[in-house]
């Protein structure tokens, strides 16, 4: 998914989707129950992900340097959906 070797900054499991949401920098993948990559979000924050933690219909990203967390509703969107604040 990333040629850059970057290590798995955030993993989680999301229930209400059946889908797995792996971070790296600032991608976001989604895949589902079989390994298959479903769809991908970048955002541009220049800051490295914390941590990633999913309820319900939302996934959570916590950012390093400053202490934010975004948060957004994984709905069937566009890829180009942006994570808000």
């Amino acid at each position: 998914m990333i040629s850059n070797s970057s290590q798995v900054q955030g993993f989680t499991y999301n229930v209400a989707h059946k889908c797995y949401y792996v971070a790296f920098n600032d991608y976001l993948f989604k895949i589902d129950a079989k390994g298959n990559l479903v769809n991908y979000y970048h955002f541009n924050a220049k800051r490295e992900v914390e941590g990633l933690a999913s309820y319900k219909s939302k996934i959570y990203i916590a950012m390093n340097k400053r202490a934010e967390v975004f948060d957004s509703n994984m709905a069937k969107q566009p890829q180009e959906q942006a994570l808000k604040k």
